[in-house]
């Protein structure tokens, strides 16, 4: 997301009154003449940046969830946390499933 975040902001694709149509125009000149373009990058960077968050709390707690099986902590009567991580894991997944077709797909 970095390198994709840093190829938009060079490029003037910013959310709302940030956009640079001028230098949008020169980029991705397909764009030029739409304008829902500065709201649609509001939605996507708010989209993307809040599932990226939700990644990286869901790569801190799978890794809590290692260390604790590591030391032994989970048996069969407790499981719980584990269970709900995977659950976690796999909503950020889900969401994941309809985010990019929505964002990078659809023209």
């Amino acid at each position: 997301k970095y390198v994709e975040y840093s190829m938009k902001i060079d490029h003037g694709l910013l959310p709302w009154n940030f956009y640079d149509f001028e230098a949008a125009t020169h980029h991705a000149p397909e764009l030029a003449n739409y304008s829902f373009a500065p709201m649609f990058y509001g939605i996507y960077f708010t989209m993307t940046g809040l599932h990226g968050v939700h990644v990286l709390v869901g790569i801190g707690v799978i890794a809590w969830i290692y260390f604790r099986a590591r030391a032994k902590e989970f048996t069969p009567d407790n499981y719980v946390a584990v269970e709900n991580v995977g659950i976690y894991w796999h909503i950020v997944d889900l969401v994941w499933i309809f985010l990019f077709p929505l964002l990078y797909l659809v023209k």
